[in-house]
């Protein structure tokens, strides 16, 4: 009898332990996101305001010059960078909104960007999927690093591809983005901060990441969780 109470003193102990420790660690993990998302925050705004604040000392600069043109053209600037920090805010908003885990909400929204974003270039838009495959659960660092990886292929296809064409392949281990566009040498291309930002996200995702392109072939971008990338 005494044997018996240890064993599940023992056993419940163990169990409490492991309770608190994954508690603990889920804690920590959540901490480290809103931590994140924080800087995130701060380094968007605060490069936001400077480049304002340097593009309108330089409009006011052009004005009492009776530059009128290049005031314009800099005002201009001042605006496309206002709504780029609004829309990267949307974006950050958006992922940390628990109504937005699924799989489903998470490629509904990259559609609405890449359909908007091509219908204004006469471009053609193919998305595949299967339903039963749309509800798969993410956390706020998936979303974030998925949705930006689709978000910059998808931006980079619709001003330089050149295209007519374009693929999103949405399958449980793989997704694939594909543009029948001019393409480019990958070689020169290699460092770019988007190409590098991709590589980067798809590894924080444990994906495997591919890029494939030449000069007059299109490019295609692939990110595989059959075979993950090696931490």
């Amino acid at each position: 009898m005494v044997l018996f109470l240890s064993v599940a003193l023992f056993v419940i102990s163990v169990t409490l332990f492991v309770i608190t420790y994954t508690k603990s660690k889920r804690i920590q993990r959540l901490e480290e996101v809103r931590n994140h998302i924080a800087r995130d925050l701060h380094d968007d705004i605060g490069a936001t305001l400077t480049s304002i604040s340097f593009f309108t000392q330089a409009a006011l600069t052009k004005l009492k010059l009776e530059k009128y043109e290049d005031a314009n053209h800099i005002i201009s600037q001042t605006g496309n960078t206002a709504r780029e920090a609004i829309g990267n805010m949307n974006d950050i908003v958006w992922f940390i909104n628990p109504n937005n885990d699924q799989l489903k909400a998470l490629f509904s929204r990259i559609e609405d960007h890449a359909r908007k974003l091509f219908s204004e270039r006469n471009i053609t838009f193919y998305f595949y999927y299967k339903d039963d495959e749309m509800n798969t659960l993410l956390d706020i660092e998936q979303r974030k690093h998925l949705y930006l990886i689709c978000k910059e292929a998808i931006t980079n296809a619709a001003k330089y591809a050149q295209c007519k064409n374009v693929e999103l392949l949405v399958e449980r281990k793989h997704i694939i983005i594909k543009d029948d566009g001019n393409g480019f040498d990958i070689e020169q291309a290699q460092h770019g901060n988007g190409l590098l930002n991709m590589k980067v996200r798809a590894h924080q995702l444990g994906a495997q990441y591919s890029l494939k392109s030449a000069p007059g072939t299109g490019t295609t971008i692939k990110l595989d969780f059959d075979t993950p990338h090696k931490r």
